[in-house]
């Protein structure tokens, strides 16, 4: 089977994990968390149902006692969320553990805000490499001479 094929089949279980997972959330009786949360209504299954099906990369997803659908991503020191309510979705965004952005966003605006927070996480991560490697060449050159000079 072919890599491709293979990843193919991985990236539709994650989906269907995480469908299945909203479709357990729906599912959710009134006081399920045992402080008197309401039900999910259809409409904030839906949308995650959609944001989920469209997403490049597989979230965690949570329900809240705010009435919505938490929908995050988090790599190191980096968050991202997105909270589904009935009426709006809203986004927060911390960078090196420092809050960048927390507003409303609009559901056709997602697959754009995660890519983003992917962009730049493969921008640090690159420049770390770089960075790495540089400081290697330069140790390794520096060891080179002390030992071509008979130093220890």
């Amino acid at each position: 089977m072919s890599t491709e094929i293979i990843k193919k089949i991985n990236d539709f279980l994650e989906i269907k994990n995480n469908l299945d997972r909203i479709t357990a959330i729906s599912a959710f009786e009134k006081n399920w968390n045992g402080y008197n949360a309401n039900c999910f209504s259809n409409e904030i299954i839906c949308k995650a149902k959609v944001i989920v099906k469209t997403l490049k990369y597989k979230p965690e997803l949570y329900p809240t006692g705010r009435d919505s659908i938490q929908i995050e991503f988090e790599y190191d020191n980096n968050y991202l969320e997105f909270e589904i309510f009935d009426d709006r979705i809203e986004v927060y965004r911390e960078k090196d553990l420092i809050p960048i952005k927390n507003e409303e966003i609009e559901l056709s605006k997602i697959n754009e805000e995660v890519e983003d927070f992917y962009s730049e996480l493969l921008d640090k991560r690159s420049n770390l490499w770089y960075n790495n490697g540089r400081n290697v060449k330069f140790l390794n050159i520096k060891m080179t001479i002390l030992l071509y000079n008979g130093e220890k």
